[in-house]
């Protein structure tokens, strides 16, 4: 069985904050840095975008979700921290490198979406309210320190895509679903033939079916399924 949902608090290693720099000095050879310095000279602008969206998206999504329960809530979250990015990008002053940047605004996102759940009960129960950060206000937060280097966001998008796959195998019917763990703990088809009592003609049809549902499901988040 595949392990429930345990909600992940900031940690303080999560939000220590960054070494004061005065400026740092972007990378023209590192693609995002590149992306990032095109997009405030105007060059391709929605291009440029789609590549920092596509390198980031799922490790935010990742941080996202192990703080909010809610599938739907953390999509939102998600789409909210990549907007306020694009609209916060020509002001990117390279303080800080541009992934704790970037996290930091996720970070206040999800702060924001707390408080915002807090203060609804205080509300409902008289108590203070307190009001929301501004985009502005935002833009003067120190940089937190989070893990973001390429070993560290590859790890974020692995464990968003094994999620996926788990959700997306917990979809299919009993007995293809069934074929399909099996052959995913290293069984071959004459093992798994054999569990399940079924022909490995049998077998062979339910994990066919089986990629051809996953593989319209998760086009979008890899590259192939093969199992």
């Amino acid at each position: 069985m595949y392990p429930s949902w345990r909600p992940m608090p900031l940690c303080q290693q999560d939000v220590q904050e960054a070494s004061q720099v005065d400026h740092m000095n972007p990378n023209p050879n590192d693609p995002i840095d590149r992306a990032v310095l095109e997009f405030q000279q105007g060059i391709q602008r929605e291009q440029n975008f789609e590549r920092i969206v596509k390198r980031f998206y799922f490790p935010v999504r990742a941080f996202l979700a192990a703080r909010c329960p809610s599938t739907e809530e953390h999509l939102e979250l998600n789409q909210e921290t990549f907007l306020k990015v694009y609209t916060g990008l020509d002001g990117f002053a390279w303080k800080a490198s541009f992934s704790s940047w970037l996290f930091t605004i996720a970070v206040n996102v999800y702060r924001n979406w707390r408080s915002g759940n807090d203060r609804q009960e205080r509300g409902a129960s008289g108590g203070p309210v307190v009001n929301d950060m501004s985009t502005a206000a935002w833009q003067e937060q120190e940089p937190v320190m989070i893990d973001v280097s390429a070993s560290s966001l590859d790890g974020l998008l692995s464990e968003e895509q094994n999620r996926l796959l788990r959700e997306a195998v917990d979809g299919l019917p009993s007995k293809m679903r069934r074929c399909v763990e099996l052959r995913l703990h290293d069984l071959d088809y004459q093992e798994i033939a054999d569990e399940m009592q079924l022909s490995i003609g049998t077998v062979k049809a339910h994990l066919h079916a089986a990629r051809e549902k996953l593989r319209c499901r998760l086009s979008h988040y890899f590259d192939g399924i093969d199992f």
